[in-house]
């Protein structure tokens, strides 16, 4: 499906998020004017905000905010970064060095966002705006340098791959970044002086891309902590038989990834789905939140029945309606589902089957007020809401488990839902 423009002009599209909509950006009218949009199937395509000049969306996370650049802004910087939260005026991110131009690329459902900053000599540094309205500078991975980061998750980990041709025998090598362990480098299998490109993750670090093979072709993979890299051309089913998957570009929580593959010569965009695993699905009902469930990440646990035996834990945020769906790799049998999500209580459903066709059916009602996720409602919590209280996003005491109503700030009501739940414990 194409996505229009404006007054016949064509459209760019840079990022997209799991309820369909697509951000990017497109020429207002013919004497080229660029305007930032964003694109669904109900609304199609509409001007985002009327920044008062040139401006270009790049990322979007689940709940709808978008992140980007305004070009020629206010101030006399050639870029600066902004960030629209759903309903709500935009915000313009502070530069790395004032009067720099900085940009924003990529944002995730925390609102995190990463980009970039120059500093006082010109040079780019990769950088992460956090909420309480901090920045952090990611340096590089050590002896490489051109840092391209590619996607961030929930957790805020984020992938990228890094150059560093000029400084030693390693051309892309590829990372998994977080601000507590810092980089972790992922050197091509095959050959480690061989390129690999990191190009997405999801919320349980599973990384995929595509990386250099020894004959010259590029091949998709996917990665995890516990197995490392598999090779997708190595693993497929039999049914997809003469397949050569090229190159991975996304993957969801669920473990389906999309990337481009050739069959017979021709090339095809593919979506690729794990065999070997069952869905798990249900609703969550998060309590005392008017917000809506839309984005809120979510940790589903399957322990063997009666028993502390941790079968599987995935991450996975919920849909508008507060739906779910997870791939276990579990075996069949019976167990104790767990769901807990950041501010709320864990709930349990005890003695749940997990058959041939997966588990379904399955609802969670959370109590809400659990700040700082000990899993109990406590005077801690009530410590870490007053140091945040009267904060929004970006005040240097913004706690953002502290918006229990999911607002935007942290106030009245917030020591409402607080009081109301307090002395209660989860499962």
């Amino acid at each position: 499906m194409g996505i229009p423009g404006f007054n016949g002009q064509y459209a760019n599209a840079i990022g997209g998020n799991c309820a369909g909509q697509v951000v990017g950006y497109t020429y207002l009218n013919s004497q080229g004017s660029i305007v930032a949009f964003v694109w669904d199937k109900v609304n199609g395509t509409r001007q985002i905000a009327n920044f008062g000049c040139e401006s270009e969306a790049r990322g979007i996370n689940s709940v709808g905010d978008i992140a980007g650049f305004l070009d020629s802004p206010p101030g006399g910087v050639s870029v600066a970064p902004f960030l629209l939260r759903l309903g709500q005026s935009y915000v313009r991110l502070p530069p790395l060095i004032a009067g720099q131009s900085s940009g924003a690329r990529l944002v995730n459902g925390s609102d995190e966002v990463v980009g970039f900053g120059l500093d006082g000599s010109g040079a780019e540094h990769e950088v992460i705006w956090n909420p309480n309205g901090t920045m952090t500078d990611m340096g590089d991975l050590p002896s490489q340098y051109e840092n391209y980061p590619t996607g961030i998750n929930d957790s805020g980990s984020i992938c990228g791959f890094t150059f560093g041709y000029l400084n030693g025998p390693l051309s892309y090598v590829s990372y998994i970044w977080n601000p507590d362990t810092g980089y972790l480098p992922l050197f091509n299998p095959l050959n480690p002086v061989n390129s690999v490109w990191a190009v997405g993750i999801n919320n349980n670090n599973v990384v995929v891309g595509r990386l250099l093979g020894n004959q010259g072709a590029t091949l998709g993979f996917v990665w995890n902590q516990a197995t490392g890299y598999t090779m997708i051309n190595d693993n497929l089913d039999p049914g997809s038989a003469g397949w050569n998957i090229t190159e991975v570009d996304g993957i969801n929580d669920a473990g389906q990834m999309a990337g481009v593959g050739t069959l017979n010569g021709q090339n095809y965009a593919v979506l690729i789905t794990p065999t070997g695993t069952e869905p798990v699905s249900g609703t969550v009902t998060l309590g005392n939140y008017p917000a809506g469930p839309n984005g809120v990440l979510v940790t589903v646990q399957l322990y063997v029945a009666g028993t502390t035996a941790l079968a599987d834990s995935q991450n996975t945020t919920l849909d508008p309606s507060g739906n779910f769906t997870v791939q276990t790799g579990a075996p069949a049998g019976t167990y104790d589902v767990y769901v807990k999500a950041s501010h709320w209580l864990r709930r349990k459903l005890a003695n749940q089957t997990l058959g041939a066709s997966g588990m379904s059916g399955l609802k969670f009602s959370l109590i809400n007020g659990d700040i700082n996720g000990d899993n109990t409602i406590s005077l801690a919590d009530f410590g870490q809401l007053k140091a945040a209280y009267g904060s929004a996003l970006w005040n240097s005491n913004w706690n953002p488990n502290a918006d229990l109503d999911g607002n935007g700030s942290v106030g009245l009501s917030d020591f409402g839902i607080l009081k109301m739940n307090y002395g209660m414990s989860g499962d």
